[in-house]
């Protein structure tokens, strides 16, 4: 298989800072656009260090190698000159790396093109490419090893047919077209200079809108082998078909602790059925 896809001529470095700063919201996440150019701020954990991902600016398509050769110091003054009025004094930095936007998608999840039952799979990064600034990579690839690995746990261990495995490439191919188009539009705006910028709020309602789909709560599979069809929705009102569970603080009827409901199994392969009450009191008349 091959990743086709394009770039988009678009330079970022990213570092991962201890510095001096008198810019109020170094501690919040946050994007930043200024006439210089553009930086999306991420607190680290443990509160000292941030990552800051910083315009570079527009590269030409054949100069990818001077690119990543872009040194430490550029990056920090480029941070430093779109934050002015704010200034930055950056004392340490643990970690950094320049990358050009890139957006690509392999052909194919598995080798089921040369043989009946596949048997060799992508995932992660193998299989898309695209920005680091949304937490995507991570999440969605995070995601293509869950889903593959609960099949191959459920028919190696004999529960399931083998027709299940090529259920994996049939879901998580659909997700990373998702993720590139998303990221796509993404990646533009954080790109964008400010005067082409409409409402001030832009960056902010593009993320809140869209901050499900790089956790995973935005993907919604296909009726398939797994998924049945919205005819079944009845059953589960408030919980769709094909979306993910979600977890939520709830109060256990055996002995009222409140709990997260994701935390109150193991993932260990088996399944499992949740029973929720009625709102309504099961002591009330009109519950019988």
């Amino acid at each position: 298989h091959t990743l086709t896809g394009d770039a988009a001529n678009h330079a970022w470095g990213v570092m991962d800072a201890l510095a001096d700063t008198d810019f109020p919201d170094i501690r919040t996440k946050c994007a930043i656009h200024s006439s210089s150019g553009s930086i999306l701020l991420i607190p680290r954990e443990g509160g000292h260090l941030f990552r800051m991902y910083v315009d570079l600016g527009e590269v030409p398509a054949d100069d990818d190698h001077r690119v990543r050769q872009t040194p430490l110091e550029e990056i920090i003054r480029r941070a430093q000159q779109i934050l002015r009025p704010y200034t930055l004094d950056v004392k340490e930095v643990a970690w950094h790396s320049v990358y050009e936007v890139g957006h690509r998608l392999t052909s194919g999840f598995d080798n089921r093109e040369r043989v009946a039952h596949p048997n060799v799979f992508l995932l992660g990064d193998a299989c898309h490419t695209h920005s680091a600034k949304a937490g995507q990579g991570m999440n969605v690839s995070m995601q293509d090893g869950w889903n593959l690995g609960w099949k191959l746990g459920q028919v190696l261990s004999g529960m399931a047919p083998v027709e299940l495995v090529p259920t994996y490439s049939e879901e998580r191919k659909e997700i990373a077209k998702n993720l590139i188009d998303f990221d796509k539009e993404w990646s533009t705006l954080m790109a964008k200079p400010t005067s082409e910028l409409g409402d001030p709020n832009e960056v902010a309602e593009f993320y809140t809108k869209t901050a499900e789909f790089p956790a995973g709560f935005m993907t919604e599979y296909r009726p398939s082998l797994l998924t049945t069809d919205a005819t079944g929705q009845a059953l589960a009102q408030g919980y769709p078909i094909g979306k993910r569970f979600k977890s939520a603080l709830v109060e256990r009827s055996c002995d009222t602790n409140v709990k997260h409901l994701g935390h109150l199994h193991r993932a260990d392969g088996r399944w499992r059925v949740y029973v929720f009450a009625d709102a309504a009191s099961p002591r009330a008349e009109d519950s019988k």
